[in-house]
């Protein structure tokens, strides 16, 4: 049984799109296996998952949820094409 998780770390399949798939194998499917194994959230993971469990529970309770828009701390400049006169 050892021989076959050995194996498996080794070479390991991942479905990505239409035209196939891709092949993890030797170090790779190792860090691989051991960001699934013992991979952590960020901060910003956790808080975004527990205001979630937040609102699912107030909408249990009361039918209905309210969401508070904020500004976003990150401007994004975009470039628009300016329409013809």
């Amino acid at each position: 049984m050892l021989g076959l998780v050995a194996y498996l770390q080794t070479i390991m399949a991942i479905h990505s799109t239409y035209l196939g798939s891709v092949k993890l194998d030797g170090e790779e499917a190792k860090a691989f296996s051991r960001k699934l194994t013992h991979a952590r959230g960020t901060k910003a993971a956790s808080e975004s998952a527990s205001s979630g469990r937040k609102l699912v529970a107030k909408f249990a309770k009361d039918g209905v949820v309210t969401v508070q828009l904020r500004k976003p701390k990150v401007t994004i400049h975009l470039k628009t094409k300016k329409a013809a006169k």
